[in-house]
């Protein structure tokens, strides 16, 4: 059965879950996009994600879920509201922004192309 931990992203803050099975190294760098200190989770397929735990908590949470132990976190994540809209109407505007009609070159068919024989 596959060891799942939950772990937190530092780009974003939001939750990841990691197969613990699958892990081959981590290691603690320099983030300079956050300007902080996080840890770099490889994996056995040649991928990595960068979380805020250290590597003393993920080895703890590994340890605890292979005795048996379930993680104590709580494993809702909600919401956060940006501008006071619920996910939903954020959906929405994001994707009425997203998509909205770009004016187009109108197409004229009525052009005439002249052959290369009859222009002499």
């Amino acid at each position: 059965m596959a060891t799942i931990i939950k772990l937190t992203y530092t780009l974003t803050g939001k939750c990841t879950l990691l197969n613990a099975d699958k892990i081959t190294t981590a290691f603690r760098i320099y983030e300079r996009s956050t300007s902080k200190y996080a840890t770099r989770v490889n994996f056995d397929t040649d991928s990595y994600v960068i979380v805020d735990e250290e590597l003393q908590i993920i080895k703890q949470l590994i340890e605890n879920s292979s005795d048996g132990e379930y993680q104590s976190n709580d494993w809702v994540e909600m919401d956060s509201g940006e501008g006071g809209m619920d996910f939903h109407q954020r959906l929405e505007t994001n994707y009425n922004q997203a998509h909205t009609r770009q004016p187009q070159r109108r197409y004229n068919n009525n052009r005439q192309y002249q052959n290369n024989n009859e222009r002499w």
